[in-house]
């Protein structure tokens, strides 16, 4: 069996042990754009009720192929949809985006 400290050392060069949390910025980036749930479903080919979700829970797991749907669809980069998010939901303290 292994010891923590050994699990540790295998892990690769310039591994974090705290996991960084992502939020979706959808919402926020379709309401800069003026863009309605409906519009933003038609452009990106997904399901109005899926973006209607995601609006609703910015914390959802997503693929990158929808990231990339939802990005074009928006015109703006991918990297816009997203921001790092505080580990604790009670922090206040806006976090940089990525």
């Amino acid at each position: 069996m292994w010891a923590s400290s050994q699990l540790t050392e295998k892990r690769p060069a310039g591994y974090d042990a705290c996991m960084c949390k992502v939020r979706l910025r959808i919402k926020e980036v379709a309401a800069q754009k003026g863009m309605s749930q409906r519009r933003l479903a038609k452009l990106s080919g997904v399901d109005l009720r899926h973006i209607q979700r995601l609006f609703h829970h910015p914390d959802m797991s997503v693929t990158t192929n929808l990231l990339g749907k939802l990005a074009h669809a928006l015109e703006v980069d991918v990297s816009e949809l997203i921001e790092s998010a505080p580990d604790d939901p009670q922090d206040e303290t806006k976090v940089p985006s990525l």
